[in-house]
């Protein structure tokens, strides 16, 4: 009897036994198709992310065989535009007619640094191997060698040289400024160490060769005398790490680049924001800022470019409006440098595409690629 009842409750229980396992063999074959999906989304990431390196590696190939243009300089009158490609030369072209005039070659060493006096008579060169080269007549004198001295593996972060070319200047990561004055008789030097309460990202001189204004890693900058580092203002707060800087032609006043792509306008004195713009980042990525930036002489015109665009924005001052940009398109690779002209409605840029181009701020256009 009891054998009977076993047999009539294993039949009972039998479809639920096979229900049950035709529900774990649809899950278990569930959960198989899921992760095939996710091996093969991921192998579909892993060549999407293939492909773009690819491309980047042929970018970069290009721009490394069109030696891109890093750094551009005008002269005070507006007839001379300085550009510097660091894999081939340093050049100066006539804006008149679009020709080189004269110009340096690198030779295969990789320049760091340059700056130039808007008087065209001193150049100073910094070169990725410690060096620098102080030209004080032009491209064609005999340059001045000098020595990059720096504590540990700090790295030159920016230099700079006063309008007239009597003092030229670089600050290292580490905070240590070295420069030069020139004097009727001799070149003097001059070394010190700023206050190091974190890693200097951005510094800058002023046309007139005696302020430094230098930014730090902390979200802090301070205005310091060029000659002896004596502070003159600081702490002064930054909405976020500073990517860029550069004074105002008459050295009223500072624009500040940041992190968080804000583009504010320090005056010099008081430390306040004058004005702020925020660089358009809609199709940029998350840690996108501005690194080349720009000033018109009067003022009045702000220019900002992304490493990571090639567009470049553009900001009256003037204008009744909220502080919105408008953008220049035109260049096949991203900009990095900026420079007005003379006449403040001018607007030079350089790029990894390897052109300088200039730029009409009445119509908005592109007027010439200069080279």
């Amino acid at each position: 009897m009891l054998r009977i009842l076993e047999r009539q409750t294993a039949r009972c229980h039998a479809p639920r036994r096979a229900g049950i396992l035709v529900v774990k063999e649809l899950m278990l074959l569930l959960i198989c198709l899921v992760s095939l999906f996710s091996l093969g989304a991921k192998s579909l990431d892993w060549l999407v992310v293939d492909v773009v390196h690819e491309a980047a590696h042929a970018r970069l190939a290009r721009v490394a065989s069109l030696n891109y243009v890093s750094r551009l300089v005008t002269d005070r009158e507006g007839t001379t535009l300085w550009i510097c490609r660091p894999l081939r030369m340093v050049s100066q072209v006539n804006l008149e007619s679009g020709e080189t005039e004269q110009g340096i070659v690198t030779e295969g060493r990789k320049l760091s640094r340059i700056a130039h006096s808007q008087n065209n008579s001193t150049t100073l060169l910094v070169w990725a191997e410690g060096e620098a080269e102080l030209y004080r007549h032009g491209l064609l004198s005999s340059p001045i060698s000098l020595l990059v001295r720096s504590r540990g593996e700090s790295f030159v972060i920016d230099a700079g040289v006063s309008a007239d070319g009597t003092i030229a200047v670089f600050v290292s990561q580490n905070g240590e400024v070295q420069g030069w004055l020139d004097r009727e008789s001799a070149t003097e030097v001059f070394c010190y160490s700023l206050p190091t309460s974190s890693a200097v990202s951005r510094a800058c001189l002023d046309p007139q060769g005696r302020r430094l204004f230098v930014a730090r890693e902390d979200k802090t900058a301070g205005i310091h005398e060029v000659l002896t580092g004596v502070d003159q203002k600081s702490p002064l707060k930054l909405p976020a790490v500073c990517t860029s800087a550069v004074w105002s032609a008459d050295g009223s006043s500072i624009l500040v680049a940041t992190q968080d792509g804000s583009i504010s306008l320090l005056d010099a004195v008081s430390g306040q924001t004058q004005w702020q713009g925020k660089l358009n980042t809609a199709d940029l990525p998350k840690f996108a800022w501005a690194d080349s930036i720009a000033i018109s002489r009067d003022e009045t015109q702000v220019a900002a470019a992304s490493s990571h665009s090639k567009l470049i924005n553009v900001w009256n001052r003037n204008s009744a409006a909220a502080p919105t940009s408008q953008s220049l398109a035109g260049h096949d690779g991203v900009i990095r440098s900026l420079e007005f002209g003379h006449d403040s409605q001018t607007l030079y840029s350089g790029s990894l595409d390897g052109t300088v181009r200039e730029w009409s701020l009445v119509s908005f256009t592109q007027r010439r690629i200069i080279d």
